[in-house]
């Protein structure tokens, strides 16, 4: 085997997190119990309009199978995370979650979809789960990283073992790699033979094209120089199509495991240089999740109690988000994200990192410019702060004669007149704090422009 090695040049940096202008404003699109069954949400993935969440269930009312009374279910959405339908894999029930625990999802499109879990558990449909089938991957290892470049060609990749596994025929048969090693979590395929690998830790990448007949490899992210207390720990990577890689995980500032903090690793040139980031906001742990990197917008979490990091960049540069939910609901660990076709972030959480941990499915959507066209001609309506306490201005350059803040059920709860000037001032101080809808009025009737957040007082 010829092992090439490319030279790297890591970048170094520790920046404070920028806060956020905005608020994603989340709503539960499916709640931690329905009747009597709790759902505790353990994996989510999407692609587009199409998303599956795993969880294990319980229903508390059945004695009949006690103590083998938990149940792996999965959640189908086809309309971005709005609504979910469940589905039961043949599977027999267990007395607890230790077995069967899915702990990641990979949506390849909209009929194939791929779970897997501890000991050697992989599960897969083919017919947009209709039906499931567990697949025979030859380890009882626990499976860390799993990818798809079709619905036929993919690689497994699990932890403690030295052998990792490629398929063509979608799982049905696994075949041992010949490029073997410890710590190797996450893997791309992009076709027979084409392969991808990152190292668990201090980060590494392995490629080839030849299936592992010649490997290049780039040297660690990080090494004991730079790292002396191995502090800083990749646990995963995002793989663009372009060159364009993110590893991401956490750094434990300082001797003290107490001080988690995000950390990412970017590369646009394949891993020959990196630009390390950490993050010190407070509140905000270890990265474990995050949405592709096959657009600008790029959403990261994991134990970061109840925010996210959004990169408008493709994680150029990211900005800390605190998530507006409703009362009552704790969002503080995220099991996994997605952005949908509008636009919106998908996701599964639940209040703490505990097994057992009942949790929420949920859609948020970040307020933004609101541009609409009226016939011909398009009209830019800026509405600011947003979020906002006590009052909103609103500017145009059409000729808006009024705008209207609606609340969710369509109610009229204030109004006013544009001047001259295409702008108006709202006090909106005495409103309850929540999501409002901004209409304007135009000569040819009411127009919506977007939604405004009223937070605090």
């Amino acid at each position: 085997m010829k092992l090439k090695i490319i030279a790297l040049i890591c970048c170094l940096s520790q920046l404070p997190l920028a806060e956020a202008r905005c608020q994603t404003v989340w709503h539960i699109t499916h709640p931690d119990v329905v009747g009597n069954t709790n759902y505790v949400f353990t994996a989510l993935a999407g692609k587009g309009s199409w998303v599956t969440a795993a969880a294990n269930i319980r229903d508390y009312s059945d004695t009949t199978h006690r103590p083998y009374d938990w149940r792996l279910a999965f959640l189908r959405s086809n309309d971005g995370g709005e609504s979910w339908v469940e589905q039961l894999p043949n599977l027999p029930r267990r007395r607890d979650q230790s077995y069967g625990w899915v702990r990641q999802v990979l949506q390849i499109d909209s009929l194939n979809v791929v779970a897997i879990g501890d000991t050697g558990f992989v599960l897969r449909t083919f017919d947009g789960g209709v039906t499931w089938e567990q697949q025979d991957c030859h380890t009882k290892n626990k499976t860390e990283g799993i990818h798809f470049s079709d619905p036929l060609n993919g690689i497994l990749l699990t932890a403690g073992s030295t052998t990792n596994w490629v398929t063509a025929d979608g799982g049905r048969h696994w075949d041992s790699t010949r490029f073997e090693g410890l710590g190797y979590w996450q893997g791309r395929t992009s076709g027979t033979g084409k392969y991808q690998i990152f190292s668990f830790g201090h980060g590494q990448l392995f490629s080839t094209v030849d299936n592992w007949s010649t490997v290049d490899s780039t040297k660690l992210v990080y090494d004991s120089i730079a790292d002396p207390k191995f502090r800083k720990v990749l646990r995963s990577c995002n793989f663009g199509n372009d060159g364009t890689n993110i590893a991401y995980g956490t750094n434990l500032l300082g001797d003290s495991i107490q001080t988690p903090r995000p950390l990412f690793a970017r590369t646009t040139d394949k891993g020959l240089t990196w630009r390390d980031t950490t993050f010190v906001t407070p509140g905000i742990g270890g990265i474990g999740s995050m949405t592709s990197i096959a657009s600008d917008t790029v959403v990261a979490g994991g134990n970061t109690f109840g925010k996210l990091l959004i990169s408008r960049d493709r994680g150029g540069s990211w900005v800390a988000d605190t998530m507006l939910v409703p009362d009552g609901i704790q969002m503080n660990y995220v099991l996994g994200l997605s952005i949908n076709n509008a636009g919106h972030i998908v996701g599964a959480f639940e209040p703490a990192p505990l097994p057992g941990v009942a949790g929420y499915l949920a859609v948020g959507q970040i307020p933004a410019l609101a541009v609409t066209k009226l016939g011909s001609d398009a009209h830019a309506v800026q509405l600011f702060p947003n979020p906002t306490s006590d009052q909103l201005r609103v500017r145009s350059d059409s000729s808006f004669r009024s705008v209207h803040l609606l609340d969710l059920l369509g109610r009229t709860m204030l109004s006013g007149t544009l001047d001259e000037g295409g702008q108006a001032t709202l006090d909106v101080a005495s409103l309850p704090r929540g999501v409002y809808e901004v209409m304007v009025e135009s000569r040819s009737g009411m127009v919506p422009v977007g939604r405004v957040v009223l937070v605090g007082r």
